[in-house]
């Protein structure tokens, strides 16, 4: 079974804030949805989850780069997708934010 980026249920979708791989489920911590800032840049997009909402985005702490969710604008919430090839040719995705973090590293694409 694969694992999923899922929000840890510390008190409802209001006081969870802290995330872990879990194993892959249909759970309302799993499902994201990347939508797009109103500023626009090169880092576009926010991530929220289905489990706590529209108002509460990815983040990583600035020191540490540790995922967790919040509310608010900051660069740790800004995030950006790049398709890039390997020597090999294969095709991954990488995701990277405006703090610097780039995690989870690659995600292999499959074939469309």
């Amino acid at each position: 079974m694969g694992k999923a980026l899922d929000v840890i249920n510390n008190g409802g979708k209001n006081k969870s804030i802290y995330l872990q791989l879990s194993d892959t489920g249909i759970i309302a911590g799993q499902f994201w949805l990347f939508d797009e800032w109103p500023s626009g840049g090169l880092y576009k997009y926010r991530l929220t989850n289905n489990f706590t909402g529209p108002d509460i985005h990815l983040d990583v702490f600035s020191d540490t780069l540790e995922p967790h969710l919040a509310s608010d604008d900051t660069s740790g919430q800004q995030w950006r997708l790049d398709t890039i090839t390997t020597n090999s040719g294969t095709k991954s995705t990488m995701i990277g934010n405006g703090s610097g973090c780039q995690g989870p590293r690659r995600y292999r694409r499959h074939n469309a």
